[in-house]
């Protein structure tokens, strides 16, 4: 990683999940947390985001957060920790406890000020990091009431699977090559599969609760932002998952980062690089 000059460095890092946090060097009032996808790696996933971030001064007052999750894990339990991290990260509260302790690490930025919440906590979430993040908003506005800070929270996703895949195989030719074998395992070592079949029980919950709060929405009991995401972007023509939105989804983006190469575009669309800094400006809308 470059020298930093708008991040103080690598504040903590646990090598078997590969999580990260970077602190700005000025007083942060945003938090950005990374949600990775299917077998995708905590910092890998987004590339030399970090490096580009820290030549951008749009991101000199934002702490970024890489977290980690099993990929073995049902969608819901996923789901379930990355709640109790976004709340903890949104209401700045160094009591509430957190879960596994790669969370309470990657929370340590919070013990330089204890009890100050961000005042935006942006959720950048890929592939089936966008379900896993959309299912935590939706449960959150459930809530009664829904907690204040659901106010400060944003979505930017990039080839989200809230639609599904485009077919199994496709997903299984971004792990290890013992994922031929899926088909026989996938019930019982991977449960996002099945979650990502079409016409799954979670997909269509999660379509059916969408609707829903689209429907609140209208009638006032739920503020809009934090429920619909600021940039919905797509690799052009995925060949991973289905390029498809929600009912109030925004228009969204298609990105041609690996020039027309579906498989490629599906992992590329997040990760700034180069010339295509896309990703950095899609995270910063959501600001």
């Amino acid at each position: 990683m470059p020298a930093a000059h708008l991040y103080s460095g690598l504040v903590w890092e646990d090598a078997t999940e590969g999580c990260a946090a970077y602190l700005a060097e000025k007083d942060a009032h945003t938090a950005v947390l990374f949600v990775h996808g299917f077998y995708g790696h905590p910092t890998k996933t987004w590339g030399d985001f970090v490096a580009a971030a820290d030549n951008d001064g749009r991101f000199d007052a934002a702490d970024l957060f890489f977290w980690g999750y099993s990929s073995r894990s049902e969608v819901g339990q996923t789901a379930n920790r990355l709640h109790r991290l976004l709340a903890r990260l949104a209401e700045g509260d160094p009591s509430l406890e957190c879960g596994p302790p790669v969370e309470h690490h990657l929370l340590r930025a919070l013990n330089r000020q204890p009890g100050r919440p961000y005042g935006r906590v942006v959720l950048a979430a890929h592939s089936l990091g966008g379900l896993v993040a959309r299912k935590v908003l939706l449960h959150a506005a459930t809530l009664n009431p829904p907690p204040d800070w659901m106010q400060r929270v944003r979505m930017t996703l990039f080839a989200p699977a809230q639609c599904g895949s485009v077919n199994l195989a496709n997903v299984t030719k971004l792990t290890e090559s013992w994922w031929a074998l899926v088909p026989v395992l996938r019930d019982v070592v991977s449960p996002p599969l099945r979650a990502l079949a079409a016409g799954s029980p979670e997909l269509l919950q999660l379509r059916a609760d969408v609707r829903a709060a689209v429907g609140a929405r209208k009638a006032g009991a739920l503020p809009a932002e934090p429920l619909v995401p600021s940039r919905l972007v797509w690799g052009k023509e995925d060949a991973v998952v289905v390029n498809d939105v929600l009912d109030g989804d925004p228009v969204a983006i298609e990105e041609d980062p690996a020039n027309g190469n579906g498989f490629l575009n599906h992992g590329a669309v997040c990760k700034p690089g180069g010339i295509y800094l896309n990703a950095l400006e899609h995270v910063y809308a959501a600001f």
